[in-house]
């Protein structure tokens, strides 16, 4: 039997400093949060240019596609004012740019699902070339809901550095030292 404990007795701190935690996940989660951001901004674009051009030709025939074409192109929209504020946020070390990045990449997954589940979007999509994109950007969006919710994204921004506290007063004593401040 060792005279020493094995750990020390409950209510010391611990013998070495805690490490800061790695910003790696935070801050990959604002870049891609920032890609995405442009990647959805384009797909609202593209998406409200094919509602305006069909309206005349496709209404009768597509009947429910048309006004989920409209919730996909406004969800891209506030998803992509949601990601570009949280990714703004998660530079700024705000726990609440995780959260927004989380929910603002939630929305282009469902509408990246919307776009495959409704027959006349389907066909549309894959008129104009852009199944590989609405992927593409579905799967950047999973990518980025996970790095917003992980633990040490979050582990990041809660973290405050510690910062140099002098106990009661200045390292030279009540008054500067010779030749420095006020004469």
């Amino acid at each position: 039997m060792s005279q020493y404990p094995p750990y020390p007795p409950a209510g010391y701190p611990p013998r070495f400093p805690q490490p800061s935690p790695s910003g790696a996940t935070a801050y990959t989660a604002a870049g891609a949060g920032v890609v995405l951001a442009i990647a959805c901004a384009w797909g609202a674009f593209v998406t409200f240019g094919a509602v305006s051009e069909c309206v005349g030709r496709c209404v009768a025939r597509s009947g429910a596609s048309y006004p989920i074409s409209i919730a996909c192109a406004v969800g891209l929209s506030v998803s992509a004012l949601l990601l570009l504020v949280g990714a703004a946020l998660i530079f700024a070390r705000q726990t609440a740019g995780a959260v927004l990045t989380a929910v603002g990449a939630f929305l282009p997954s469902v509408t990246a699902v919307l776009f495959f589940l409704v027959p006349n979007i389907r066909i549309y999509v894959a008129y104009l070339g852009m199944t590989a994109v609405v992927v593409l950007i579905g799967l950047t969006a999973l990518f980025e809901m996970i790095l917003s919710l992980l633990p040490p994204t979050f582990a990041f921004l809660r973290h405050t550095p510690h910062k140099t506290h002098f106990p009661g007063h200045a390292p030279y004593g009540q008054y500067p030292p010779p030749g420095y401040g006020p004469h």
